[in-house]
Formats: C-alpha cells, structure tokens, sequence
C-alpha cells in the first residue's frame, strides 16, 4: 500500500522535533519554517504539553460526548476565560470541520442559505468549506459545489452587491493566511459588522490560522475590537493534537442537530489546557506583541 498524492513528499525523513527544530534520520538539523501548516506556534513538543498529553493518556483516552468528562469541563471553562465575548463552544476536529459546523449553525439559526466568503479565502477542502473556499485548482475538480455561496471581491460594494434577504453568514479570515498574510483593514470589518448587524446576517470570523497569539492578542478580532457573531479556531489550539472550536454568541445547535465521535476527546482536550498554561507561565502575547 502506499500513500495518496495528495501530497508528494519530499525526500527529507523528519524523526524528531524540538522547538523550532527539526531532525532527520541521518541526524541533520534544520529550522523549521514550515511550523505544522501552523499548528506549531508554541514549538514543537513543548515540555508542558508533552506532560500534559501523557498524563491523560495514562487516564483515558477517549470516550462519548454522552457522560460528563471533567477534562473536558475544565478545558471549556479556560476557554472561556480568554474568550469572555462568546457563551458557547462546539469542539471539533479540525479547521475544515469548524467551518462545517459556522455554515451548518448560521442556517439552522437565520432560516436562510446565502453564504458569502471572499478572494483569496481558504476556508478548508470538505464540500462546504471548499465553498467558500476561492481557487480554481482546488474547487473546480469537484463541481457542484454546496449551492448557494458567493465569493466577494474584498469591498463593501461587492458585499452589498450579493447580500440578499436570503444571506446567512458573511465568513472572512481578518488576516488571510493561504491567500498570503492579507490584513483587512479595520474599516472594512467594521462595515462588515455593522452590515452583518443591522440585516441579521451572522458575521464568521475564521482564525484557524491568525488565532492563537499571533497577533499579540489571542485573536485577532481581539486585536481589532470587531467581536463577530461566530468564531472559527483550529490549528494550534492544541499544540499539535488534532482539535478546533466554533464559538458562539447567544445561539446554539439543538439536541441532536450536530456532533462528531471525536470532538472534544479528552486528549485534546488536555493538551488544549497544556497550551493556555504555557501561554500563560511564559507570557506568550506579551511577548508576541
């Protein structure tokens, strides 16, 4: 058996990582840009998160969403304390599986199906993410598409020009990564918000990417003082492991509607706590900014 081409490989054998190194097989150093696709803001293997990870996984590893898990009310509860703005969380998987759950979320609570994203987004490759998701390349091969999503151009004009009174959800990246490190400026969200506000449209903010401390801020809406009305995160949320969160302001899915076997296991969810004590203990955002 061998592996998809989804991605060719290089001939570099990584064995090990440490901080912001990494070691081949022949024992070569080298400095790692790359950074996981972006999961690895706090190094690779920090000490504290490595603790963390074994030490739950000596517990337990897994289990249901269905039985309390005090692993998992203790991660929800220090998330809420870096993110006061929102009241509910879903745990998830991935970023793609983030955005699944803000599309799936902002047409159960408007009653509506229009979501408009914008040029140079990426968003993820599941059928709904890659909708909102702009590039030929990587859309067209898979067409159709989830129906009913518009890619902006990134004005206001283009915006008012395809909201409509079936418009769900505006998502945007507040800084664009794959599109390649893109910051809106602040007037421009702002307009989105007040749009987004005064139609009863849900404002997504994906940071699976800008999130996380990069901005010197946990989040970059933090950054801009522009709260929207869901908020994607991912990537390093865990330090490694596996893991998103959709955070929501005042509306949540009901009993049954959503859900996943993995989401919110409790390795993740210890290695999650693992990173907000390291941001903690070393000061991470003081530093950053």
């Amino acid at each position: 058996m061998h592996f998809t081409n989804t991605n060719p490989k290089l001939e570099l054998c990584v064995i090990r990582a440490e901080g912001s190194l990494l070691f081949d097989d022949s024992g070569k150093k080298y400095i790692d840009f790359i950074c996981g696709r972006g999961t690895a803001n706090l190094g690779h293997c920090h000490p504290i998160i490595v603790k963390a990870i074994q030490q739950q996984a000596s517990r337990m590893i897994h289990f249901t969403n269905e039985i309390r898990m005090p692993i998992q009310e203790e991660y929800v509860n220090r998330l809420g304390e870096i993110l006061p703005e929102f009241d509910t969380v879903f745990l998830t998987n991935s970023g793609a599986e983030t955005i699944e759950a803000a599309i799936k979320i902002s047409r159960l609570h408007t009653g509506r199906t229009e979501i408009l994203s914008f040029s140079n987004g990426f968003h993820g490759r599941s059928m709904g993410a890659l909708s909102a998701t702009d590039g030929q390349k990587i859309r067209a091969p898979f067409y159709p598409l989830v129906p009913d999503f518009t890619i902006c151009e990134p004005t206001i004009e283009s915006v008012q020009e395809n909201i409509s009174s079936n418009t769900a959800a505006i998502i945007i990246e507040p800084i664009q990564g794959a599109g390649g490190v893109i910051i809106f400026p602040y007037k421009f969200l702002k307009s989105l918000r007040d749009i987004a506000s005064k139609k009863g449209i849900m404002l997504v903010f994906d940071e699976c990417q800008c999130g996380f401390g990069r901005t010197g801020n946990y989040f970059a809406f933090q950054k801009f003082e522009i709260t929207p009305d869901i908020l994607v995160a991912s990537k390093t949320i865990c330090g490694g492991i596996p893991a998103g969160g959709m955070f929501t302001r005042l509306i949540d899915f009901p009993e049954d509607l959503h859900g996943g076997t993995f989401c919110g296991n409790p390795l993740a969810c210890a290695a999650g706590i693992g990173v907000l004590d390291v941001f903690i203990s070393e000061n991470i955002l003081t530093k950053v900014a």
